[in-house]
């Protein structure tokens, strides 16, 4: 087929509507980025296939170059022939700097605009952000999630905020077309880092296969291809000299963004745009993303813009510093994460071992699955068994956010996302209030930092106290001896807790002394005031005590809860199914809140029942058998669930509330079930791996600890079926996860 490039199309007299079309100048292009636009042109044309392409880019210089080349690629190509889709997504996560974020959502809807003026009707531009539940605002205020750093190098929020809203677009596209083909515009030239990357995951063809996650099969590692999806690096092997000569040639791009733009977001940092060795940029930090990116001590494009007095740099820099700030304060971290709550009291913490009851087996090293809190009296997590933030940590982060992003003019924190942070809240014992929520700069006295022994970092430390400096302030060690088991004393500390409106941090110190053993826990108190060890003891025996006493305390301040309940809820149903979510004994709700309700008694204490079997709580208060019998012969079961699910308008978010929620499936009548598509099989293994954390995999092939009345026949051969293969693939658990 004889060759066509742009400067012919201006002319050829084949195309139909080419004197309508308004055709951007195009610069010539030679060496190998030109090898690229050919490859492009040839795979775009290949009759084997029409999957759709999916361009994943950022706008930096990178996906820049590669747009370039596939829109170059598209304009060459006779207008008959475009008929594979082209879509150009980008990410937006709402914590990009303000600059870069309007340059991102501008560049998007100018191209939608430039590529039906230029006859690029296979062309689409899309913004994917991520879901409410998965944004800044619900996973670090609402759930208390802690940003990742190097200290914590699981770097999760690039896959929530990123990489998962792509992923669901791409999803989409294979489920409409079948397959799909996503290139990306990683270049070999941008680290050594990158350069190994391409070489282990990338291909010799120009579009090829993607592999699954690497699966053990009789011994072998295998990764198999994912079908329907494919992947390109078109530009994997261009130098940084060529890209720079080919971006400098455009004034404006092809889809009319200005070059200058882009350019500015390197140069402007202090990144040299010529330089053409595989080195650090010379601006190190320069583009690095998120505004509260806890990888980057410094961030010099907000560092640039503060210097430049944009009016929203210097309130979101302070912000940054406060945010980074608590990361690590052990003031406001739970002293015991969410997932090992549910493993306390399986590991002798002396040992090292699980206790003879729960006999080893020999499908799992179970050691590697779980471990105790505690050996020999010192931690055994390199950041110190703490957990979340706290919900005194995340009303003091929300508060400020709220002041900041209203002094700065961005918005950080939605009013969307504020109405669900409190219903997060409300489900970890928040009771609303206008306060919590109002927009306030809050003083911070500094973080207090533990290493690993939980002795204190003073590097770290930066605490303003009553005119004392952070190396005078006053941190204690208070032991206190406590009788039971690592469950018992964390819901007795729980409790407490939820009495104070604050944790301290503590951690178990198992003692051994003439063959009895005994937990005792360790508090460390650095708090306003305290002076002395004996004012620190008191604080301590005082906040112990409330666990005793909580129940006193929230009977006295019952009637004002469920005051603010109905007051805070925005409408009837709201306040209703929150009601009996909440799964209050009758006897135990004030007289007052009954009334108003109109709700039948019945229904309260079918709700509270349900409510004890509940597997958030890691704890069974009642036999299944009992309830299951109470709930069957009650004739409010169906009304508790009628007006529990009422305030979703759709069956998917109904069936995800009982899922999240964990609730079993014998106590849910089958009409609901069916309604809304779940199986017993699904609720049965939602519910107990909810109930039984990471322990479940061991649980459900041992299979002793189930009730009985909980498998029919049915189900009893499915999960048999589900054992089964995961024998066959050595405990796998990606297989139960199926």
């Amino acid at each position: 087929m004889e060759q066509l490039y742009l400067f012919d199309l201006h002319t050829t007299e084949e195309s139909k509507s080419a004197d309508n079309l308004k055709l951007p100048p195009i610069p010539q292009i030679k060496g190998e980025v030109r090898e690229v636009i050919e490859q492009l042109k040839e795979a775009y044309v290949d009759t084997s296939n029409n999957r759709p392409w999916c361009i994943a880019t950022s706008w930096g210089k990178d996906s820049t170059l590669l747009s370039i080349c596939v829109w170059v690629a598209l304009l060459e190509t006779v207008p008959e022939k475009r008929t594979r889709k082209v879509f150009f997504i980008s990410s937006d996560t709402g914590l990009e700097h303000p600059r870069l974020t309007e340059y991102v959502r501008k560049t998007i809807d100018i191209l939608n605009e430039k590529s039906l003026e230029q006859g690029l009707s296979c062309v689409e531009g899309r913004l994917v952000k991520p879901r409410k539940k998965d944004s800044f605002a619900c996973k670090v205020v609402g759930k208390g999630m802690i940003l990742p750093t190097p200290k914590s190098p699981f770097r999760w929020c690039t896959d929530a905020w990123k990489i998962a809203p792509a992923e669901r677009f791409i999803k989409e596209l294979m489920h409409t077309y079948g397959s799909v083909c996503v290139m990306t515009g990683v270049r070999s030239a941008e680290s050594i880092k990158r350069a190994t990357s391409i070489k282990k995951h990338g291909s010799s063809e120009f579009v090829y296969p993607k592999l699954g996650k690497n699966k053990t099969t009789n011994g072998r590692v295998v990764s198999s291809p994912i079908p329907g999806r494919y992947e390109s690096q078109p530009i994997a092997h261009i130098q940084d000299a060529d890209l720079w000569e080919v971006l400098m040639k455009f004034s404006r791009f092809p889809w009319g963004g200005r070059f200058y733009e882009m350019y500015s977001f390197y140069s402007d940092q202090g990144e040299c745009p010529m330089q053409t060795e595989m080195k650090a940029s010379c601006g190190s930090n320069s583009r690095n993303g998120c505004i509260f990116c806890g990888f980057h001590k410094e961030d010099s494009m907000l560092a640039y813009f503060r210097e430049q007095n944009e009016p929203w740099a210097h309130p979101i820099s302070e912000l940054r510093q406060i945010i980074h700030a608590t990361l690590f304060d052990a003031n406001f971290r739970e002293p015991v994460r969410r997932r090992r709550v549910k493993k306390l009291d399986t590991f002798n913490s002396l040992t090292n071992r699980l206790y003879d009851d729960l006999d080893q087996g020999t499908l799992f090293d179970l050691d590697k699955h779980h471990e105790p809190i505690c050996i020999g009296g010192l931690p055994v997590n390199p950041d110190l068994a703490m957990g979340s933030l706290t919900l005194e940590g995340r009303i003091f982060l929300l508060k400020n956010i709220l002041y900041y992003q209203k002094l700065a003019g961005i918005e950080i924190i939605s009013s969307d996302e504020l109405e669900e942070i409190q219903v997060m809240w409300t489900e970890d014992g928040w009771s609303r209030n206008e306060d919590d929520i109002t927009p306030e700069k809050l003083y911070y006295r500094g973080p207090l930092v533990l290493y690993p022994d939980y002795t204190l970092n003073s590097k770290e430390t930066h605490i303003i106290d009553e005119g004392y400096s952070s190396t005078e302030s006053k941190v204690f060690w208070i032991t206190e001896e406590f009788g039971g088991g690592e469950q018992e004393i964390w819901e007795h500390l729980e409790k407490a807790k939820r009495a104070k409106g604050y944790a301290i941090p503590f951690y178990w110190q198992p003692v051994v002394h003439n063959n009895e053993y005994w937990n005792n826990v360790v508090f460390v108190v650095c708090k306003p005031g305290i002076r002395t060890v004996e004012q620190a003891r008191s604080f301590v025996d005082e906040y112990v005590s409330c666990g005793v006493n909580e129940t006193a305390i929230q009977q006295m301040n019952r009637p004002l809860m469920y005051w603010n309940l109905q007051t805070n809820s925005k409408t009837q149903r709201q306040y209703l199914s929150e009601l009996l979510y909440r799964g209050e004994s009758p006897e135990d709700l004030p007289l007052d809140t009954i009334v108003y309700s109109e709700l039948d008694y019945g229904v309260f204490q079918i709700s509270h029942s349900i409510k004890s079997l509940s597997a958030l709580s890691g704890i069974r208060y009642r036999h299944l058998s009992e309830v299951k019998l109470e709930c069957e012969h009650s004739r409010h079961w169906n009304k508790y669930y009628e007006i529990l699910l009422n305030p979703f308008k759709h069956d998917e978010d109904k069936a995800l509330f009982l899922l999240n929620h964990g609730y079993h499936h014998l106590l849910i009548p089958n009409e609901v079930k069916a309604a809304l598509g779940l199986s017993d099989l699904q609720l049965f293994l939602n519910y107990h791996s909810k109930f039984y954390g990471r322990n479940f995999e061991y649980v459900l092939i041992k299979g002793e600890t189930f009730d009985n009345h909980e498998l029919s026949v049915a189900l009893h051969e499915e999960i048999q079926t589900i054992i089964s293969k995961c024998l066959i693939t050595g405990g796998n658990s990606s297989n139960i996860d199926e």
